[in-house]
């Protein structure tokens, strides 16, 4: 019979059939995906109109009258002037840009819109024939002015993609040119079919598939938010635009059969209907079938639906618990609340003793005959490490073979029904029994995958839980051995400090003593008891001050934190040391400032900071003597933040350059033996640096081969909000 519509008439209806399809499905997709989101209302409007536009276009190539036409006509050209300004309004979304220019351009289009279908056919004079076209629109006096305003928001659009382009980081030039790439070949395809609207004999091939691609490229990476690079976007894109004509095109065969089979005729629009029809559904039935999915298992099957969405969840979750015995015992009370059984128990490997302990339980009551450790030869154990499967002993009870039985007893021996391999980097650290069901309901293949799956994510949490417990034993391990060598270097500073005890302490004692040998004889002479009673209760004092420093230094657990005098801070420190200084023939120089405020700080730290570098310093000076010089100073910053600076400078051997950027690394030292014959333990000024950071302040070194070193302190005149933990010693 003979076809009334020519083969590219035809091609031309059901491209934009199929274009209505894919756009409307696109609109949903996008839509449903971010519906919150502006840039995805705004694609989704985009496609709308074009599958309107499309829609439109197919129902006027198949008009059989002037009057439909040109009612379609004007249908089409209506979703025409929402296409650019939607697109426009995408676009500067997609580019955060401002968007002022687009509320005139939105009041233009309404008025194209209303131009479209006003009876004095201001934009559509009329429809004529035109080449394989019966009806195609003729153009009304404002289409001019309907092109114009078309190519200002395309130029709009593709001008700010252009400057962004150039503008921007690599991640973002690869979005903004696929995006170029996209709308290219959409528009491209699209504006061919104004041709005939001005009698230009060029059909509009465009419309073949060059809009479904654009449309194809866009939607794949919106729904991916985070854009991806072109080359993938492009290769997305094509696929899906060359895999649907290539689905579509046999099915459109083997309807028009059916069709010719049924009716004796051959109908290609009937068909080209039919098949988009059947693909809407299919798209829809692909969309939503999760939903129902999801829908009927809340209903029809709310238990298992539970227990798998409780499953779910605490897989994903117990990675995040680093607590192993808050792990293993929400392991196995989730698992017996969600697989409904009243026993569960997690046995995992110990390495010390070679067996595999229980190490929680829940349940009722512990059975008594339940066993606690598993050697790793037992049955059970040994069937796991060699399957790695899930064990059912309904499974080997009904297998009734004889090397099944001793795993019967040992699971009959644990209470279990299943055991689940906890299975982490080829190992298999435990294994979770499950008993019976209530009823003795079996667990199904679906409950064994999921069991499966749980037991993987089980392994790796508790082998992170155990990592993390063993991370925390080294650290306090390590808190250990720091406060050892921290009391260690007290004990070094206090064997210096005792020798300038001594020193100091022969004075008040040569006067006491002096004291107690003449006050018998000299009882009745009151200016020598009144004088000489005078120095020698100040030598006592003296000593009591003298005493107290070193307990306060000797027995400092805690920070106490309190306004110092920094000078005075100096003065005590430095007073211990000035006997072994004289004797290396050290001098040492104090330029301290009398105006300088009183600091927040610990007193017996910051002691301690001082003496580690004085200690230093003398032992920099060992050999040939020199000057150490003491310098404070207040300063403010630019950023109004004031701080105490005490310079620490000596002149001694100095510190090689390749060594400056590591000294206050922990176990660093260039003292590899002392001129006192003891190596240095690298920890002394990893100290310092510690105390000083903590206090919120900085140190800094300068040093130069044979002048010497300067250690300049910087301690903040407010204290911070949070001076951290304190270091034990």
């Amino acid at each position: 019979m003979h076809d009334p519509y020519p083969l590219s008439l035809v091609c031309y209806t059901l491209s934009n059939l199929l274009s209505t399809a894919i756009f409307l499905g696109l609109a949903s997709f996008v839509y449903l995906r971010g519906r919150t989101r502006l840039l995805n209302r705004l694609f989704a409007l985009w496609c709308i109109s074009v599958s309107v536009w499309a829609f439109g276009v197919f129902n006027q190539s198949l008009a059989s009258d002037p009057d439909a036409a040109l009612r379609w006509s004007q249908l089409l050209h209506v979703a025409a002037a929402c296409i650019p300004i939607l697109f426009l309004h995408f676009i500067l979304c997609y580019l955060h840009a401002k968007r002022m220019l687009v509320v005139v351009l939105y009041v233009v289009a309404s008025g194209f819109v209303l131009a479209a279908i006003d009876s004095h056919r201001w934009l559509i004079r009329d429809v004529a024939p035109i080449g394989v076209f019966q009806f195609y629109p003729k153009a009304g006096p404002l289409y001019p002015a309907f092109l114009t305003y078309f190519s200002t928001c395309l130029f709009i659009a593709f001008f700010g993609l252009w400057r962004e382009y150039h503008g921007s980081s690599a991640i973002r030039r690869n979005q903004i040119r696929y995006l170029l790439v996209a709308t290219v070949l959409g528009f491209a395809g699209g504006t061919t079919t104004f041709f005939y609207v001005y009698d230009i004999p060029i059909f509009p091939y465009g419309n073949y598939g060059l809009v479904t691609v654009c449309a194809a490229m866009i939607a794949y990476a919106i729904v991916k938010h985070r854009l991806i690079n072109t080359s993938e976007v492009l290769h997305k894109g094509l696929t899906y635009g060359l895999l649907l004509p290539l689905i579509f095109a046999p099915t459109y065969v083997v309807v028009l059969l059916l069709i010719r089979v049924k009716t004796g005729t051959i109908d290609y629009v009937l068909a080209g209907m039919v098949l988009t029809a059947f693909m809407l559904c299919a798209a829809t039935l692909e969309m939503f079938h999760k939903r129902l999915e999801t829908a009927v298992a809340k209903t029809m099957f709310k238990r298992q639906y539970e227990a798998y969405e409780t499953l779910t969840g605490f897989s994903q979750s117990m990675v995040r618990v680093l607590d192993l015995t808050a792990l293993t015992d929400e392991i196995v009370r989730t698992v017996a609340r969600a697989m409904d059984t009243p026993v569960a128990s997690l046995y995992l490997w110990e390495k010390e003793s070679q067996l595999y302990r229980c190490v929680a339980f829940s349940g009722a009551e512990a059975s008594p005959s339940r066993k606690e450790t598993i050697h790793v030869e037992e049955a059970v154990s040994h069937s796991l490490i060699t399957t790695r499967i899930i064990l059912v002993r309904e499974e080997l009870a009904l297998g009734g073979d004889r090397l099944g039985q001793p795993m019967l007893d040992v699971m009959d021996g644990m209470g279990a029904e299943v055991c689940i391999p906890l299975i982490n980097k080829e190992r298999v650290i435990g294994f979770c029994n499950l008993g019976c069901r209530p009823a003795r309901q079996m667990y199904s293949p679906a409950d064994l995958d999921l069991l499966t799956t749980l037991g993987q994510n089980a392994a790796i949490a508790v082998d992170n839980a155990r990592l993390y417990e063993d991370l925390r034993q080294l650290y306090e391990d390590l808190q250990q051995s720091q406060r050892l060598v921290l009391r260690t270097d007290r004990l070094r500073s206090l064997e210096i400090m005792a020798a300038g005890f001594a020193h100091e302490v022969r004075n008040p004692l040569t006067s006491i003593k002096t004291f107690v040998q003449l006050a018998p004889t000299r009882t009745e002479d009151l200016d020598f008891v009144t004088n000489f009673s005078a120095i020698v209760a100040d030598d006592v004092l003296r000593i009591e001050r003298l005493i107290q420093e070193i307990l306060d230094y000797a027995r400092y657990q805690h920070r106490q934190l309190s306004e110092e005098d920094v000078n005075e801070l100096l003065n005590a420190s430095i007073y211990f040391l000035q006997v072994k200084g004289q004797q290396q023939g050290i001098t040492v120089i104090k330029c301290l400032d009398p105006e300088l405020p009183r600091v927040t700080l610990d007193r017996q730290q910051i002691k301690q900071v001082f003496l580690n570098l004085f200690l230093n310093a003398f032992e920099a000076m060992a050999d040939k003597g020199g000057t150490l010089t003491l310098t404070t100073s207040f300063l403010t910053k630019r950023n109004s933040e004031s701080y105490v600076q005490i310079d620490i400078r000596d002149t001694g051997c100095g510190i090689p350059g390749k060594d400056l950027d590591h000294i206050f690394d922990p176990f660093f030292t260039t003292k590899h033996e002392s001129s006192e014959g003891r190596e240095g333990t690298g920890l002394g000024l990893a100290i310092v640096h510690q105390i000083v950071v903590e206090h919120g302040g900085s140190i800094e070194v300068t040093s130069t081969v044979g002048v010497g070193t300067a250690f300049i302190i910087q301690l903040p005149y407010l204290p911070p909000p949070d001076l951290g933990p304190a270091p034990e010693p």
